[in-house]
């Protein structure tokens, strides 16, 4: 009985056939031709805020400023003790 321990792995293994054409030129050529042209892009576009949310907003004109009252006086009280009584109409 053989030791199947100790045996090389694969060697009982018929040869993989090979592509004739190797598949990664063609998706790494576009991949690269899109990331130049986002480098570009983000290179030349002008954004004078850098990138920042910015929005504007037209706001009509406020009104003038209108003159305060002067504060009214504090009520007297009814009593001479200082205490307000609360009289039923």
């Amino acid at each position: 009985m053989p030791d199947d321990y100790s045996a090389p792995l694969g060697l009982d293994r018929p040869a993989a056939a090979r592509r004739p054409w190797p598949i990664w030129p063609f998706l790494a050529g576009p991949t690269l031709i899109i990331l130049a042209a986002l480098a570009v892009w983000a290179a030349v576009k002008g954004d004078p805020y850098g990138g920042q949310p910015h929005v504007t907003v037209d706001l009509p004109p406020l009104p003038p400023p209108v003159a305060a009252k002067p504060p009214e006086p504090p009520a007297e009280p009814d009593d001479p003790n200082g205490q307000i009584i609360i009289r039923d109409p």
